[in-house]
């Protein structure tokens, strides 16, 4: 930023505490002294702040001229102007304790993916302005990237960030705009982010050209028209850049991000499938360390795309909002969106992992013939495909799978919804919960590993 120290906060003797940090920041490189207001420089340098040696010697003294000297060349990169001032009536006026705070503050750069982004940011960035090397470099994290795991709980995070705070924060919001052509509307994720941040006076970039969008950025630069040295400049930067930075990943398939659960279970034997490895050897590959390597040599190649979720209620609902264009999910849950909130969702069933509920009886239970009853009951085929009336799940019983009809509520044939229906098990994985009760805690250290890098 670039601060104005204001002659009543250098005359206020109860700012000078507040003043010397927010200088202490400069020092570091974070900020500069705007002292491009001679007057307020001259009346600056002999205020008491400055002029009484025994509070810092001539260190003050030397700063102030040395941020005089830089201030005639430029300001450059810093763009966002602060007065700090004992009587604060305007916006970026601020009283010493409130400045020091927000000098305190790393800018804070606000994106869907802190991984993806930052390399993408950081490198257009830089490119644009070399002099921003030095700034990203600096000790004591100056610039921050922060993600909240989706598009979609960005202007929920804008908004919690900025309540209740005195003054506006250091923040900058970027999002993709998710077009597909030059045509088309930015998403409804990237419209709320903007309007949030256009109510609370923040920036907020929405960029037209990324991984979803099947176009070139240097062919749509190059057709501006007017083009002057500064964008020739521009189209050489995204010249430059590697295909990874501009795409992430190679979409041109299937464009767009994932949504995958926040677990190694069934995210490992998805890799390995993916990777080519057959489905009877899916956890006998895991079971070597090769093999683990192997499935988070393959993740890695999405891992800056991915969406993640927790609860089974967000695969739909980040597939409905456009933040996934594909996603693992619990197919009961994709089976009401499609058929009682009528999305078009699609279930690819091949390379399914098939798991099974299990119902058990507490040992010593005072009940014991009122819950063999219940299990008997439970199990009869009747029941299992009764269940199946309400909701996608498959009866674990062969006899129970004929007695499937159709959807108690909406009348849907429940048949081509279910896991172990022959044209869904085509190439299906069971689930290997004995493997799993080996290697949970081993698998759970090393995923969690593989996320912080």
């Amino acid at each position: 930023m670039r601060i104005v120290i204001d002659v009543s906060a250098a005359n206020d003797p109860e700012a000078y505490p507040w003043l010397d940090r927010i200088l202490q920041k400069v020092e570091d490189g974070w900020h500069v002294w705007d002292l491009t207001d001679t007057l307020n420089a001259d009346a600056i340098e002999a205020s008491a702040w400055i002029r009484d040696p025994g509070r810092q010697g001539n260190r003050l003294r030397e700063l102030l001229i040395t941020s005089i000297q830089r201030g005639a060349w430029t300001l450059a990169p810093h763009g966002r102007r602060v007065r700090v001032t004992a009587h604060p009536d305007a916006p970026d006026e601020l009283a010493p304790e409130h400045a020091c705070r927000l000098a305190d503050e790393p800018l804070v750069i606000l994106v869907e993916n802190r991984y993806s982004d930052k390399a993408f940011v950081e490198r257009v960035v830089t490119e644009l302005d070399k002099s921003l090397l030095g700034t990203w470099r600096r000790e004591g994290e100056p610039i921050r990237f922060d993600s909240v795991g989706g598009a979609g709980q960005m202007p929920q995070e804008v908004d919690r960030r900025t309540r209740g705070v005195p003054y506006r924060p250091r923040l900058v919001a970027i999002i993709d705009s998710d077009r597909k052509g030059p045509g088309d509307a930015e998403s409804r994720n990237a419209r709320a982010l903007r309007n949030a941040c256009e109510t609370r006076d923040l920036p907020c970039w929405v960029l037209a050209k990324r991984e979803t969008e099947n176009y070139l950025p240097r062919v749509l630069l190059s057709a501006r028209p007017n083009a002057d040295d500064r964008h020739e400049r521009l189209v050489e930067t995204w010249d430059r850049l590697s295909d990874d930075q501009k795409d992430f990943f190679d979409m041109k398939k299937f464009p767009g991000r994932r949504g995958m659960r926040r677990t190694p279970q069934v995210n490992l034997e998805f890799a390995l499938m993916a990777d080519g490895v057959p489905l009877d050897q899916v956890y006998a590959t895991l079971s070597t360390a090769e093999g683990v390597d192997r499935a988070f040599r393959k993740l890695d190649t999405i891992k800056e795309h991915i969406v993640w979720w927790t609860a089974g209620a967000q695969p739909p609902q980040m597939l409905a909002d456009g933040e996934v264009v594909m996603s693992t999910a619990y197919n009961g849950r994709i089976f009401n969106a499609q058929v009682l909130e009528n999305q078009p969702f699609t279930v690819v069933w091949d390379g399914q992992v098939l798991d099974k509920g299990q119902l058990a009886i507490v040992y010593g239970t005072p009940r014991l013939k009122a819950a063999r009853r219940f299990l008997a009951f439970a199990a009869r085929s009747e029941s299992l495909a009764r269940l199946g009336r309400y909701i996608s799940y498959s009866p674990v019983r062969r006899s129970g799978s004929a007695l499937i009809t159709t959807h108690l509520e909406t009348g849907v044939d429940m048949k081509p919804h279910m896991p172990t229906t022959p044209e869904n098990m085509t190439r299906a994985l069971h689930n290997d919960w004995e493997w799993w009760s080996d290697h949970v805690d081993e698998m759970n250290e090393r995923f969690s590993a593989w996320m912080a890098r």
